[in-house]
């Protein structure tokens, strides 16, 4: 995989996650508290991503960032899928844009 297809994946990750977030706020409508630690911990994972690829690490230093990057991927989904009911389109978001993430985590670890 290219690093611009790997880049791309990143940034739909993140469009995909945060985008029906500003659409639900935008319309005043405020995320439920799961929702928030859904996506807080989706960030979590998406800024240790985006400091792996662009910072000074090497490739095999992906094990390290990747141990807290997986478990982030994992708790946001778990937790969206448990407020499935409350915000389809914000959980939905969330969930494909974690399951991206922790695609691309698995790619790096898997390349070392």
């Amino acid at each position: 995989m290219s690093p611009a297809a790997v880049i791309t994946l990143i940034i739909l990750s993140a469009v995909l996650a945060w985008a029906p977030v500003g659409i639900r706020l935008i319309g005043h409508r405020q995320l439920s508290d799961k929702l928030k630690l859904a996506l807080i911990a989706f960030t979590a994972s998406f800024v240790l991503l985006i400091i792996f690829v662009f910072g000074p690490f090497e490739l095999w230093d992906s094990h390290k960032f990747a141990a807290a990057g997986i478990p982030a991927c994992l708790l946001a989904v778990f937790l969206a899928i448990n407020d499935l009911k409350v915000s389809k389109p914000v959980a939905f978001g969330i969930i494909i844009g974690s399951l991206l993430n922790a695609f691309v985590w698995l790619f790096y670890s898997s390349l070392h």
